[in-house]
């Protein structure tokens, strides 16, 4: 089978979407921002992967994640992250995620949760733990702050967050 056959036969298949247990119908619907569906949760996952000295080179020592939008125009809880170097690391990471009302400036910013890694790792997976289980308002960025500069070399972090929209 040619390569252009097997693309074809891809993009025909049809994809089913799962809600409450059953497929999406008429009779089964996707929640909608605007209401009027029984709200469930649809979890998003979000990964990056970054060298921390590398960070810690500039003037500032933050990483920008993301910033709460239209996806979630009533916020964005976070129900669990996790952080790992690829390797335990001689020096551990001294990191918190933070929320800030605009990522210049951070005004207004709070921790969302320690980060810090212990034998280079480091999670949570409680959301009543992160943020005190209170969704972050649309509109605030999200980003990880260093509470000392990251100096060794050689190393990456790969930093994984879960969540939902309200």
């Amino acid at each position: 089978m040619s390569r252009q056959e097997e693309q074809s036969i891809v993009k025909s298949k049809p994809v089913t979407i799962y809600h409450n247990g059953s497929p999406v119908s008429s009779d089964n619907p996707l929640p909608t921002s605007s209401g009027g569906v029984d709200s469930t949760t649809i979890t998003t996952h979000f990964a990056i992967a970054f060298d921390p000295k590398a960070i810690c080179d500039g003037a500032v020592d933050r990483l920008f994640l993301r910033t709460i939008g239209e996806d979630a125009p009533d916020g964005y809880i976070i129900t669990a992250w996790r952080c790992s170097f690829e390797a335990d690391p001689t020096t551990e990471v001294d990191l918190d995620l933070k929320r800030a009302d605009a990522f210049i400036g951070v005004a207004n910013s709070a921790v969302v949760d320690v980060v810090d890694t212990t034998a280079g790792v480091s999670s949570e997976t409680t959301p009543d733990n992160i943020n005190g289980g209170v969704a972050i308002a649309n509109g605030r960025a999200l980003y990880l702050e260093f509470g000392t500069a990251y100096t060794e070399t050689n190393h990456q972090i790969i930093f994984e967050m879960w969540g939902h929209a309200v």
